[in-house]
């Protein structure tokens, strides 16, 4: 089955898509642009009973172009949640 992904920011240097994991937390993919590369990042965000929601980096990549980078977070798409 597959999820629903929504693009929750879109500037020209940073990028944010989210979707819901099976725990009821969200599940972001995040593409950044650095000097001279593309952060890409690959994080479960936990929501707490009060402040703010955390999060813990499930896997993250560099790479020397944004179509890279895109391509690395469609890769993650199609793989299962951890």
């Amino acid at each position: 089955m597959s999820k629903e992904w929504v693009k929750i920011w879109s500037l020209p240097t940073y990028e944010e898509w989210a979707t819901e994991t099976s725990d009821g937390n969200q599940e972001l993919h995040i593409i950044r642009k650095e000097p001279g590369e593309y952060l890409v990042v690959r994080a479960k965000l936990i929501f707490g009973e009060t402040g703010l929601p955390g999060f813990e980096v499930i896997e993250e990549h560099r790479f020397p172009s944004h179509d890279e980078g895109l391509r690395q977070i469609e890769t993650w798409k199609d793989t299962p949640e951890k």
